[in-house]
């Protein structure tokens, strides 16, 4: 097992800021207006302080039990004078949402993960989702935002049938099979009236698809070079003989990296060679140390504005390229496919003016 130790430091006053942030996340309250926190911070620290080390109290309080108490402790260290040592994760508010956002230009798609121009809102994409569902339902409160976020996030990642974990739920609430080809229809109605822009892009990148090619390439701005090797899920049977002279038939699935005309890995590919580009802007850009868990990057407390900073500025700089078409023009390698329009009505005062696309 390891760990990570970061160098200790004095807290500076948005050190503190970014620290206060995390107790209050830790302990439920995950979704804050920022403007709120030193209200509901002093409201509640000295309960925190007191209570931070019974164990039971933590367990049945609080969200991240473990991780609350250590920053507690942290700010208890610092109200002593002391150098503190912790690592501050800011997460990205859906950014296969924000990439198409940013690769199309579009403001409307930009708007569900906070990255466009909605003040002292922090928009929750997961939630809109399900309201939306619950309005084509013709039902309130059926589905919740722990229902949504899995199904949401997953799409936009290429799983075909994501919407497929919402059947029990609906079953259980109307007490009767589903129809699952209607789910399917409400699920698509449902993304395509919140973010249209991105799933008409996600549509058109899954296109490039071949059923002869197995192998696309394309190289992102720094250099690097991508690989996609196309695999599919087969289903084989096969006849046996036992020793026993017994004749059996079993069916089975085995992966091929081969050609197929039903590929869905085109997009999520695409955007995840986007993720990964950003991460390694970050990492190389940045004189201190910066741990990744996919889009969340974590620091120390003093650094995290220095972080999203960065941050975006690379998304500024993607909005002002023509990368998604630099991206596909490769893909198809001088085949014809249907180009994806940029409506510029994302612009960089709207990703530099955003407070929660990375926090």
């Amino acid at each position: 097992m390891s760990t990570i130790t970061m160098p200790k430091q004095m807290l500076t006053p948005r050190g503190l800021f970014w620290l206060k942030l995390d107790i209050v996340s830790y302990f439920g309250n995950d979704k804050i207006l920022f403007e709120q926190l030193d209200e509901f911070f002093d409201a509640n620290i000295d309960e925190w302080k007191a209570k931070f080390m019974d164990t039971e109290w933590i367990l049945k309080n609080t969200d991240e039990p473990k991780l609350f108490q250590v920053a507690v402790y942290n700010y208890i260290m610092h109200e002593n004078g002391l150098p503190v040592s912790g690592l501050k994760y800011v997460d990205c508010s859906n950014q296969a949402l924000q990439l198409y956002a940013i690769l199309t230009g579009d403001l409307s798609t930009a708007r569900v993960c906070n990255i466009g121009d909605v003040p002292h809102q922090r928009i929750d994409g997961y939630q809109i989702l399900a309201d939306k569902l619950n309005n084509l339902i013709g039902e309130e409160d059926v589905l919740l935002r722990e229902h949504t976020k899995k199904p949401l996030m997953t799409t936009l990642y290429g799983k075909q049938s994501a919407w497929d974990v919402l059947v029990p739920i609906l079953e259980k609430h109307f007490g009767s099979e589903v129809d699952t080809t209607e789910l399917s229809k409400l699920f698509e109605d449902a993304l395509y009236s919140i973010a249209p822009k991105a799933m008409e892009a996600m549509a058109k990148i899954q296109m490039l698809n071949s059923e002869h090619i197995p192998i696309y390439r394309w190289t992102l701005p720094d250099g690097f070079n991508v690989k996609y090797d196309v695999k599919s899920e087969n289903e084989i049977t096969a006849e046996r003989t036992s020793k026993a002279g017994h004749r059996f038939h079993y069916t089975g699935f085995v992966t091929e990296y081969k050609p197929s005309k039903y590929n869905a890995g085109m997009a999520p590919n695409l955007i995840h060679s986007i993720d990964g580009y950003i991460a390694r802007r970050i990492i190389l850009g940045l004189d201190f140390f910066v741990h990744t868990i996919h889009d969340a990057y974590g620091c120390h407390y003093n650094q995290v504005d220095e972080l999203i900073g960065l941050w975006k500025d690379i998304m500024c700089e993607i909005l002002d390229s023509e990368l998604l078409y630099e991206i596909m023009e490769q893909i198809a390698d001088g085949r014809k496919y249907k180009h994806i329009k940029k409506y510029k009505t994302l612009l960089r005062e709207h990703i530099l003016n955003s407070i929660y696309g990375l926090c």
